[in-house]
């Protein structure tokens, strides 16, 4: 979801057999490092001193255009980033996903944020790993984020809030409010959905695969 523009860029990446057919290192050098990284983090800082100007910011850059290669996973998934910046990221139910969004998009829009960075969504299928955002459900992602040293506590509280209503499961490597207590009563009461046979809580998923306390911290 693009904050401020109609236009909003699609990755699709899916899986095939077929022979390699990478960017050109001219190609791969002027969309992935000079318009996502100098391009990009310029409009962000001047966005930073003036705020006022992002949607105008959001509609300066263009896009690359439609982009088809074939190449090596860690070439296509992995990215250069020189842009520094806050982010959170929840999943939720996929089934959810396009209620969220436009909940998302409407407080976004009502506390009048001005944000440099696009809402992302992406998709998953379920897994059976304990602990992972993704156990017994198909889900959908949805990542926010703040260019560095500008204000996001507003913005992440509320993404927060609106998540929790739909059973949401915090990225454990990224910005969230969750506490141990706060994961402890939502797991009890099934707001977080965990499937049948998974440890009942976060802490009780620790005390079961790490006994000896190795993964002790905050959220235990």
């Amino acid at each position: 979801m693009q904050c401020h523009r109609e236009r909003r860029p699609l990755p699709r990446c899916n899986r095939t057999t077929d022979p390699l057919e990478p960017q050109s290192r001219f190609r791969h050098y002027a969309n992935r490092i000079v318009l996502e990284n100098y391009a990009f983090g310029a409009l962000c800082r001047v966005g930073r001193r003036r705020p006022s100007v992002i949607p105008k910011l959001a509609k300066t850059l263009a896009a690359s255009g439609r982009t088809e290669f074939v190449d090596q996973s860690d070439r296509v998934l992995a990215s250069t980033r020189l842009v520094k910046f806050y982010e959170m990221e929840y999943s939720i139910e996929r089934v959810a996903c396009v209620e969220a969004r436009d909940r998302l998009r409407s407080f976004i829009e009502r506390e009048g944020l001005m944000l440099n960075f696009p809402v992302e969504v992406r998709f998953t299928a379920p897994d059976d790993i304990p602990l992972s955002t993704g156990t017994g459900r198909e889900g959908a992602y949805i990542a926010v984020h703040v260019f560095q040293k500008m204000e996001y506590e507003r913005y992440f509280r509320g993404v927060e809030a609106i998540m929790d209503d739909y059973g949401g499961r915090p990225h454990w490597g990224k910005l969230h409010f969750q506490t141990a207590e706060t994961l402890h009563r939502s797991t009890r009461s099934g707001t977080r959905s965990l499937p049948p046979g998974t440890a009942s809580t976060p802490r009780a998923a620790s005390q079961t695969t790490t006994p000896a306390g190795c993964s002790d911290g905050s959220w235990r």
